[in-house]
């Protein structure tokens, strides 16, 4: 039986969480002009392990790992894909992907622009996200802004929230796509 598209699944493929809904989306507080310079500046090793991890939790997803991703989260973090609730939890994290696994599987998820404003324990990291298709062609999928917040706690550092906002185009694409 052939998985059906839903608004959900598509949302889920490319900001990894499931929730109803409408297309408006704005950018999250924090993210709003990310790019200036901080008063707060994050240290060198911090911005090391932040980006990093950033990579490691893309690759996650693009293996299809669920539980490995889930750690990369707090035990209550959250992920927000603008789209109604937010999703609460590892175990909720991973029951998301797990439902969404058909419209997430064999994509590459790629990171950009990485600017990081924070502090030693407290670093938002805002960044662009590009979803491509891999298996039969490669093609763009979608993109959009990404905010994580991470914390640091007994020398760990996991997303306490993960923002994504689709770029309009991605938005249309995804109108397109549920009224076929």
């Amino acid at each position: 039986m052939k998985p059906r598209k839903t608004l959900n699944h598509m949302v889920v493929a490319l900001c990894l969480s499931v929730a109803p809904a409408a297309f408006a989306q704005t950018p999250p507080a924090d993210a709003q002009r990310a790019y200036l310079p901080a008063n707060a500046t994050v240290p060198p090793a911090t911005q090391t392990v932040i980006i990093d991890l950033i990579a490691r939790m893309n690759q996650a997803i693009d293996a299809n790992d669920y539980e490995t991703y889930a750690t990369f989260y707090a035990e209550d973090g959250v992920i927000d894909s603008g789209f109604g609730p937010a999703t609460q939890g590892r175990a909720a994290i991973v029951a998301s992907l797990q439902q969404s696994a058909p419209f997430i599987t064999n994509k590459r998820h790629v990171a950009a622009n990485i600017v990081l404003n924070g502090t030693a324990n407290r670093v938002t990291a805002t960044y662009y996200l590009t979803v491509f298709e891999r298996a039969s062609g490669l093609t763009l999928a979608g993109t959009a802004l990404i905010t994580d917040t991470f914390v640091g706690r007994s020398g760990r550092w996991q997303v306490e929230r993960h923002v994504t906002r689709m770029d309009p185009a991605t938005l249309q694409a995804m109108r397109a796509a549920m009224s076929r």
